[in-house]
């Protein structure tokens, strides 16, 4: 004996939309990954709230696109320089695309490069990923010395893109937020 689908094809396709569109939903928001950086981490840490990290080195390091690095509140004074060329000392360079590093909600994560020698140009975050997100950051104390300049941000290269929200530098003698190079991004607030 034969038995009849009962279900009608566009009810099937429906339900197939249905089912596609929950496993993209799911793989677009259920792999990211949040990594914390406080001043009193370590890098041998896990990333998590409870055991973070010291740097965003470390964080950017085991983070993947559409991860966010949590940056808890307190100021940021001791660092190791994270690259150099013939010209710069950068701080921080955040290569890695997609990736948003955002203050700690309610809390103000302040970065103080006054201790970073002036031997070479300094670079606080040199942004040469695409799709980075910075939001609620505070840069204060980025030296120049006897060079021509240095900068807080440096968004560098054709490939590189940024957004800055709330984002603030002050008390520097380098630039805040220099777009080089054929990048682009945007600064809010």
């Amino acid at each position: 004996m034969k038995t009849r689908n009962l279900v009608s094809p566009a009810l099937r396709l429906t339900r197939k939309i249905f089912a596609l569109s929950l496993v993209a939903l799911y793989a677009s928001t259920g792999w990211a990954a949040t990594y914390y950086v406080a001043t009193n981490g370590s890098d041998s840490n896990a990333g998590t709230l409870a055991a973070p990290f010291k740097s965003i080195t470390k964080a950017q390091s085991v983070a993947s696109s559409g991860d966010t690095v949590s940056i808890r509140g307190g100021t940021y004074s001791s660092f190791t320089i994270a690259g150099s060329d013939s010209t710069y000392n950068y701080v921080h360079q955040l290569s890695k695309s997609g990736i948003t590093y955002a203050a700690y909600s309610g809390e103000t994560p302040i970065f103080n490069f006054s201790s970073i020698t002036t031997s070479l140009r300094v670079c606080g975050f040199h942004v040469t990923g695409s799709g980075i997100k910075i939001t609620g950051l505070v840069v204060t104390g980025t030296p120049v010395g006897s060079q021509k300049q240095s900068e807080n941000f440096r968004i560098d290269g054709s490939a590189a893109s940024c957004t800055f929200t709330r984002c603030v530098c002050h008390d520097s003698a380098a630039n805040g937020f220099y777009f080089t190079n054929h990048s682009s991004g945007s600064c809010t607030n």
